[in-house]
């Protein structure tokens, strides 16, 4: 690599992870005008880009990354992530399973498929690769979110020894504590109303909602033409993630012929 080159890669990465995106962004193209078959500055762009929530910009450096090295794992990864962010997990399916060909190890691509399998209503495969990351991720995975997705997937699928399995192992597993000095962080019990139209879409709905590991519950009103459904979650007062929420909820019941129809504080 041109010396120069390899200065302003190192120079684009350490701006990265001091979180000054848009600089690393600017040189990061200035690189590429000069060297536009980089695959490694294409990377680091679409790192730039999703750390910005460009979503579709990122998405097309992490896929013009993978054209010029098909071997880049993390930009399969990272394409899958971003579709995943997005709400299309049908396209992100594919992106994570040519991560995974290329190093079955990866255990936060496992995850990740995991997660999106849940949302596409293939909760066998799901809690396969689930478990598959427990296996390969070491300390580094995120044991307890893990644990509590997979002892909802095999309740639903009607395997409750499994589930008692991960529920013991939760119980088993020290949570983090956090400092003594840090404010706790204060969460809203939300509720989302969710309609069908008939009971059998609503049932199967629901097994997705719960394996999603959302509290959900059918309403009963056989006076309504519609068949209703609460899905509760708690999000942070400090804001963030309540449209990420809303994006999945509907995504599920389109997957099942239902309608999003509102949210509210639970009280």
């Amino acid at each position: 690599m041109d010396m120069n080159l390899e200065h302003s890669l190192a120079e684009s990465r350490a701006l990265i992870e001091a979180g000054e995106y848009s600089q690393a962004a600017e040189k990061l193209r200035q690189l590429l005008a000069t060297a536009p078959d980089h695959a490694e500055a294409h990377f680091f762009l679409g790192v730039a880009l999703m750390e910005q929530q460009h979503w579709d910009d990122a998405i097309g450096a992490f896929e013009r990354a993978t054209q010029l090295d098909p071997e880049m794992t993390s930009a399969w990864h990272n394409i899958g992530y971003g579709y995943y962010r997005q709400d299309y997990p049908d396209r992100a399916i594919p992106h994570l399973q040519r991560a995974l060909e290329i190093r079955s190890d990866k255990w936060d691509s496992r995850m990740l498929l995991g997660l999106v399998l849940i949302q596409v209503g293939q909760l066998e495969q799901a809690a396969i690769h689930l478990e598959q990351a427990l296996q390969h991720g070491g300390e580094e995975a995120p044991k307890q979110k893990i644990y509590e997705m997979l002892a909802n997937l095999y309740e639903v699928l009607d395997q409750p020894a499994r589930a008692a399995h991960y529920r013991a192992l939760i119980e088993e597993t020290p949570t983090q504590v956090s400092p003594h000095n840090e404010t706790p962080e204060l969460r809203a019990r939300m509720e989302h109303l969710i309609l069908f139209p008939d009971g059998a879409s609503a049932s199967r709905a629901l097994e997705a909602y719960r394996a999603a590991g959302f509290d959900a519950e059918l309403l009963d009103d056989p006076e309504e033409d519609t068949y209703g459904m609460l899905v509760y979650e708690s999000v942070s007062t400090a804001g963030g993630s309540l449209e990420q929420v809303i994006a999945q909820l509907e995504h599920i019941a389109e997957e099942y012929g239902g309608e999003y129809d509102g949210w509210g504080r639970d009280v």
